[in-house]
C-alpha cells in the first residue's frame, strides 16, 4: 500500500526473490559475488477497490439492518460510510405519516473540526437556487471551490473553511415516495466524487431505503 503526497492510495502486489549474482570473467568463467534480491510489482489499485467496495456494501446492509429504527438505521449508515466513501456522511429523512417515518437528519465526519463546520452548514436557510440544494435527481458536484461564487456568502465562508472538493447526493426513493436525502463530501483532492461514487452512493441508498421499508 502506497499514499501518494496528494493523498492517492495505491496498492501494489510484489513479488521478491533471492538469487545469487554470478560475475562473469573475460573467458566466460564466474564466481558467486553473493546474494542480491530480485523483483516486480503489479498495480491492483482496481482489483482492490472491488474487493473493498463489496466487503463496504455488506458491512452497510449489515449495519442498517441492525435495527428496525429509522434514526438508528439512517445514523449507523452515516457511521459506516466514514472515511471508506466520504469524509462527511449526512442522512436527511423529510417524514411522513403515510410512511411513519420521523423527521430526522444525521451526519458523520472524519474530524470533529469537520462536525461543527457541518452544523453550522445545516443551521443555514435553505437556499433553492444553491445547487446542493437537494432534488428529485442526484447531484454531482466535482469541484466545490468553483461553485462558492454563486452561493451566499455565509454558506461559502463555511464550504471554504471545511475544505470541501466534490459533493454529491442521491434522492431516498420507495417507488414514487421520497424519503430523504443521502450526501456525501469529499474533503481531499485525491478522493474525487464522480460517476463511480456515484454509482456506489445510490447502491447505498437503495439499501438504506430497503431497511426503513423492512422497519415500517
Amino acid at each position: 500500500r502506497l499514499q501518494r503526497r496528494d493523498g492517492e492510495v495505491l496498492w501494489l502486489s510484489t513479488t521478491v526473490r533471492l538469487e545469487k549474482k554470478i560475475e562473469r570473467g573475460v573467458n566466460g568463467g564466474g564466481h558467486e559475488e553473493g546474494d542480491e534480491i530480485r523483483g516486480f510489482s503489479v498495480d491492483v489499485t482496481e482489483a482492490k477497490l472491488v474487493e473493498r467496495t463489496l466487503r463496504l456494501l455488506a458491512r452497510i446492509s449489515e449495519e442498517a439492518n441492525r435495527s428496525l429504527d429509522a434514526e438508528e438505521i439512517v445514523h449507523h449508515l452515516a457511521a459506516a460510510c466514514v472515511p471508506d466513501v466520504g469524509d462527511g456522511c449526512c442522512v436527511v429523512l423529510e417524514g411522513a405519516e403515510a410512511d411513519a417515518l420521523p423527521s430526522f437528519s444525521t451526519s458523520t465526519w472524519s474530524t470533529p473540526e469537520q462536525a461543527l463546520l457541518a452544523e453550522k452548514l445545516e443551521a443555514l436557510p435553505a437556499d433553492p437556487t444553491s445547487p446542493y440544494y437537494p432534488t428529485n435527481a442526484p447531484i454531482l458536484v466535482r469541484d466545490v471551490q468553483a461553485t462558492l461564487a454563486k452561493l451566499d456568502d455565509a454558506r461559502a465562508a463555511v464550504l471554504r473553511e471545511l475544505g470541501a472538493h466534490s459533493y454529491l447526493a442521491v434522492p431516498l426513493v420507495a417507488g414514487e415516495r421520497r424519503l430523504g436525502t443521502l450526501s456525501m463530501w469529499s474533503c481531499m483532492p485525491s478522493r474525487v466524487m464522480d460517476e463511480h461514487a456515484m454509482l456506489l452512493v445510490a447502491e447505498i441508498g437503495r439499501r438504506t431505503v430497503q431497511a426503513l421499508e423492512n422497519a415500517r
